[in-house]
């Protein structure tokens, strides 16, 4: 179609994440795709009454577009969604449909309602919905796209019915139209569509997204479509991140004729691998990554792996055509083959770490995970990890990508029999999330009454961390030139208590006396409290002072070192609880970030030395990304605070800002050590990890860095007189 009147066309999307089958079935974030979808149908200039958006939430809502029809998703509500959609007229139809699926014995794509539940599994069969739409009872609309963003794995994975034979709209005994009808799936049969829980967010949908909100514009360019999505497949596939290989469906041809293409092979689980698979409860997706762990612990190639899998089958299937996943599913699932996988992998082992690998803990350590994993329902990227920071507090490295590396990593962390570990992560994620499973779960590792006992101590109000913040009050007007105070303030948060009354203390006028007034109270609080955190309140012009580098020792006995690597040390912004406006910026920011980080990891933004302070600001106020980082040396502060760059990313409300006053030896390590340090870890503890890292740096890169962090809980209480805004 080379053009299209908007007024013809019709777009049905529907968004199911939440389930009659309970909350573990949940999918966060599905509904608000919906919604997503149909405000991309809106600014195409459909006609809001053209688009209707059908929808189940497990959390909170997303606003629909003004003007649009809503209806619910129940399979009721979906079948009159259709027939309804089958008395409208015009040249195009637009479906998006994202949810579960699953495939029924005879292999059939099948979509679930949201009030589907065991004992009545409401469904939609997609092929006979696609049948449904080119057949004469729905006459309407020659030209008709559809995707569909749903699992295609069996139903064994489910532990549900798989004799889902048909369902509403079945065109059985119509009439089929010459049309064309092109639909893109988001899984090949036998795969998963790859969900994360914890962004809300799903990989075929995202993608799919990413093309619509660059082509804001009607007709859908399909094979342009398609191929965006087969090329970012390609790089994920690549990548490790998914095995999933959407698949196109055409149909443009009279009289029910099809011309269908499906993805000829790769299927990562097959149907009767499934079926082996369930009776473990183990997922596939452990089962990959007890395949990856045979070929790196191991050190096999895959195809020695085959071979080695296919001895331990002792002729038990023919391997042909198998992919290495179904080997193994088929081995380490009966104790006889896995015997003698484990002998011919401890006889070929030439290395310490080849034979040191112990497949049936690894195999017990995915069981155990795999109980866990299903029960649990709806969680986002903040509970977890605090759940884990709780149970393994010193661990290096990235964070868990999601919630089953996450059980792993707690899993390995204290290993069997007991899993201590895993099941104090467990009962922390229980109490952050108001969701207790199940006491049969832990039996196999803890008895009733001290699971009671970590229930208990776990509901028990968590102590914070101990804070300094050493204040210099703000001076007023960006114009108003700074000196000296002749006394500063210091706040101390004690973790159970809070804020505690502020204490005044004097000091000469000059950067000395303010070095030598703060000293002191820093080397109290190393008496007081066995780690704490100090924080500098300071106005711009103070930051000369550069307190970070101030040699500090707790005591006579101790080599003085940098104080930014004897405590976490970092930096607050007087100006920005001065001035009303730039407070209100501040607040807005925090709470994005603050929301955003519940599903997704942090991201640091550079900002560039050739930015004006006024595109500084406006790229601030509109960045979507966590921490800003200035990519240049900021140096010595100007006279007007307004030509400041810091102070234009503090107005713009950067609340997290890593910069420097002196350029560091090597940007381009220095700017990779810092993504890489903010994508490993927790972003809530980035102070106390930048101290670790300031420790470790043997090259001096972190020296020369510093951190502005505007965190909630590091400011103590703003002073309620403000001076105007100058």
């Amino acid at each position: 179609m080379a053009t299209i009147s908007t007024d013809k066309v019709l777009v049905l999307a529907i968004g199911l994440e939440d389930y009659a089958y309970g909350e573990t079935f949940s999918l966060p974030g599905v509904a608000s795709d919906a919604v997503r979808f149909a405000q991309w149908a809106v600014n195409c200039s459909v006609p809001p009454k053209q688009v209707w958006l059908a929808r189940s939430w497990s959390g909170a809502e997303t606003p629909a577009p003004d003007g649009v029809l809503t209806f619910a998703g129940t399979q009721h509500d979906l079948e009159d969604l259709f027939i309804k959609a089958s008395r409208e007229r015009g040249d195009l139809l637009v479906v998006y449909w994202s949810g579960h699926g699953v495939l029924n014995r005879d292999g059939q794509r099948v979509l679930y309602a949201a009030d589907a539940y065991a004992d009545a599994p409401r469904v939609f069969v997609v092929d006979q919905v696609l049948r449904y739409l080119t057949s004469d009872a729905f006459p309407g609309f020659d030209n008709q796209v559809v995707f569909i963003d749903a699992c295609a794995n069996f139903a064994a994975e489910m532990k549900i019915p798989d004799d889902l034979a048909s369902g509403p709209l079945n065109p059985n005994g119509r009439t089929f139209r010459g049309l064309s009808q092109s639909t893109l799936f988001a899984a090949s049969q036998g795969e998963y569509a790859t969900h994360d829980r914890l962004k809300r967010e799903a990989a075929f949908s995202d993608s799919l997204f990413r093309w619509l909100e660059q082509n804001v514009s009607l007709p859908i360019d399909f094979p342009k479509v398609v191929q965006h999505i087969d090329d970012s497949f390609e790089e994920l596939n690549a990548k490790g991140v998914t095995r999933q290989h959407p698949v196109t469906r055409i149909f443009e041809t009279g009289g029910g004729g099809r011309n269908v293409h499906e993805f000829g092979g790769g299927i990562p689980v097959s149907g009767r691998t499934q079926e082996v698979l369930s009776s473990t409860g183990m997922s596939p997706r452990q089962l990959n990554r007890v395949e990856r762990e045979l070929r790196s612990g191991a050190a096999l190639t895959e195809a020695e792996l085959r071979q080695e899998l296919l001895t331990a089958l002792d002729g038990q299937v023919d391997g042909s055509g198998q992919e290495t996943v179904d080997l193994v599913a088929l081995v380490v699932t009966n104790f006889d083959n896995r015997r003698r996988l484990i002998e011919a992998l401890q006889a070929r082992a030439a290395t310490p770490a080849e034979r040191s690998f112990d497949l049936e803990t690894f195999l017990d350590r995915q069981r155990a995970v795999s109980s866990f994993v299903e029960a649990f329902g709806t969680i986002n990227r903040q509970q977890m990890n605090e759940a884990f920071r709780i149970v393994v507090p010193e661990r290096t490295g990235s964070m868990p990508a999601d919630l089953e590396q996450a059980l792993e990593f707690a899993a390995a962390y204290s290993g069997p029999p007991a899993y201590e570990s895993l099941t104090k992560f467990a009962v922390s994620l229980e109490c952050l999330t108001g969701n207790q499973l199940p006491d049969e779960l832990f039996d196999p590792y803890i008895s009733r009454p001290n699971l009671n006992l970590l229930r208990a101590g776990a509901a028990a109000p968590a102590e914070g961390i101990a804070r300094l913040v050493i204040e210099i009050p703000c001076v007023e007007g960006p114009e108003a030139r700074f000196s000296w105070p002749a006394e500063v303030v210091a706040h101390v948060k004690d973790p159970r208590n809070g804020w505690q009354p502020k204490s005044v203390v004097s000091c000469q006028r000059t950067p000395d006396g303010f070095r030598e007034a703060a000293i002191p109270l820093i080397i109290q609080m190393a008496s007081d409290y066995p780690s704490f955190s100090v924080g500098f309140l300071l106005p711009r012009a103070a930051f000369v002072a550069l307190p970070e580098r101030w040699p500090f020792a707790a005591s006579p006995l101790e080599a003085s070192r940098p104080l930014g690597q004897a405590w976490p040390t970092a930096l607050h912004v007087a100006e920005r609880r001065a001035y009303e406006p730039v407070f209100r910026q501040w607040k807005n920011a925090v709470e994005r970030i603050a929301e955003s980080l519940q599903f997704n990891s942090p991201t640091l933004e550079w900002i560039s030395g050739t930015s004006s302070v006024t595109a500084i600001q406006d790229s601030v106020a509109g960045s979507k990304a966590h921490l800003q980082g200035f990519d240049f040396a900021i140096g010595t502060v100007p006279d007007d605070l307004r030509r400041d760059p810091l102070i234009a990313s503090i107005v713009g409300g950067a609340p997290y800002v890593f910069w420097a006053t002196d350029p560091p030896s090597d940007w381009i390590k220095a700017k990779q050590m810092l993504e890489q340090f903010v994508s490993d870890g927790d972003f809530t503890t980035i102070p106390e990890r930048l101290l670790a890292l300031r420790r470790g740096d043997s090259e001096g890169l972190a020296s020369t860095l510093r951190l502005v962090w505007d965190d909630p809980d590091s400011l103590p209480p703003r002073r309620s007189e403000l001076p105007a805004m100058a």
